[in-house]
């Protein structure tokens, strides 16, 4: 429901948002974070009305009469996924089966992206310490890569936090524990594993999720991830690579830009390395 509301909001007919595309989380993400900017802008009733000149290209009394019907509509969608949100919210705790607990992150994270702004900070300091506790239970409980699920949910939930309020992520060192239980799933499994391709579809479905959340982190909090990569990258050989590939990952990316100078300086004592993993990642 949470796709299609921002399908029908935001995205041409023949471009939909598809859940099985591998840049998902991120495109999802920016597109449900533009409309609800616009709908705050615009106080809901320039997109609605929009969206229905698009849709229905009449004028005069139909057309207001459409958008009217529209915007009610959309207030009735919009109350509809509030209370789904609340009723996760307080009933999911309970369930001792981990893949409920795993499915309802997972919503949990596509509907903060479209409730209200004000709903999810209400609300946004439990999820996030709910959601800290998942996570350190599911690596202490599952050797390997966490459900993909799980680490999408994680993704979309990241970015609502930033676009709403970042500080909430350094509150009870929030950030320092997702970045630490992050990179361990990255080396977990042999992080050339992943790069070559060798691991299993649903396991590098979930390092390239990992991945994505610390390209969200990094977008935010550069210096942090960039100081706690540094720092492992002077560890053992696990490490080290795992270091490498999260920081081929954000270098690669469009939205992380750290100090040339610092990166340089930061992997300069690994050209002597002898190790030909470290080299195929340098390359």
């Amino acid at each position: 429901l949470c796709v299609a509301l921002v399908n029908c909001a935001s995205r041409e007919p023949g471009d939909p948002i598809l859940s099985t595309e591998s840049t998902f989380s991120q495109v999802f993400g920016m597109a449900a974070l533009e409309l609800r900017r616009k709908k705050a802008a615009s106080g809901g009733g320039a997109n609605a009305q929009s969206t229905t000149s698009r849709l229905v290209g009449g004028g005069g009394l139909n057309s207001s009469r459409a958008s009217t019907e529209e915007s009610e509509e959309k207030r009735r969608v919009s109350q509809a996924l509030s209370t789904a949100f609340a009723i996760l919210m307080s009933s999911w705790q309970s369930s001792k089966d981990m893949h409920v607990r795993v499915g309802a992150m997972e919503t949990l994270g596509h509907l903060c992206l479209v409730i209200p702004k004000d709903l999810f900070l209400t609300n946004a300091d439990a999820l996030l310490e709910l959601l800290v506790n998942l996570l350190s239970r599911q690596s202490s409980a599952t050797p390997g890569m966490p459900p993909v699920r799980l680490m999408r949910g994680l993704c979309l939930l990241l970015q609502a936090c930033i676009d709403a309020d970042p500080e909430i992520l350094l509150l009870e060192n929030a950030l320092q524990t997702l970045t630490s239980t992050m990179f361990a799933w990255t080396v977990s499994n042999g992080p050339l594993q992943h790069l070559q391709g060798s691991a299993g579809t649903e396991a590098v479905q979930s390092q390239a999720e990992v991945l994505r959340c610390f390209e969200v982190l990094s977008e935010t909090f550069r210096k942090q991830v960039l100081g706690f990569l540094m720092q492992r990258v002077r560890g053992n050989r696990d490490d080290r690579l795992g270091a490498l590939v999260v920081l081929r990952h954000l270098i690669g990316s469009s939205g992380w830009r750290p100090r040339p100078l610092a990166v340089v300086e930061g992997i300069q004592h690994l050209k002597g390395d002898a190790d030909p993993a470290a080299g195929l990642l340098l390359a």
